[in-house]
């Protein structure tokens, strides 16, 4: 993996990126090291689009890429997709830091890329965990959507 790294645990970083709600691009860029560069999308599109990573995480797990949405309209708290790879977090890990977790999405079948999501309600909003078909054992990615 080629890119910057932190000293931060997956869980320092998931607890960090939920205290910066409402996200924006700078806020997230200083907390992951590297820029987040701005997707091209027209000004008339409802979001800006912001992307990073690679970043290596201090606990041997990698984030591959950082999605991060924004609406252009004032008072929007952003959305947040972070993919992961390296070290396999395993369903175990992610409950024993979320005991209450709900089924929120199941694959249908159609390619090894859908995933099982479960999700967390929080005060700011849902956090969701996905493990994807492709290796169901190892969490895939976790979504930030706040209210």
């Amino acid at each position: 993996m080629n890119g910057p790294s932190s000293a931060l645990s997956l869980w320092s970083m998931v607890d960090a990126l939920s205290a910066q709600i409402p996200f924006s691009a700078p806020a997230v860029a200083r907390l992951l090291p590297g820029p987040l560069a701005e997707a091209s999308s027209a000004d008339d599109e409802p979001f800006r689009f912001f992307e990073g990573g690679p970043i290596r995480l201090g606990d041997g797990v990698e984030i591959s890429s950082v999605d991060l949405r924004i609406r252009r309209e004032p008072g929007h708290p952003g959305f947040l997709v972070i993919e992961l790879q390296g070290r396999c977090v395993p369903l175990e890990e992610v409950r024993a830091r979320h005991q209450l977790l709900s089924l929120t999405g199941v694959p249908r079948g159609r390619s090894p890329e859908e995933a099982i999501t479960l999700s967390a309600e929080t005060t700011w909003g849902r956090l969701s965990f996905g493990f994807k078909e492709r290796r169901r054992d190892c969490l895939a990615y976790i979504v930030f959507a706040p209210h």
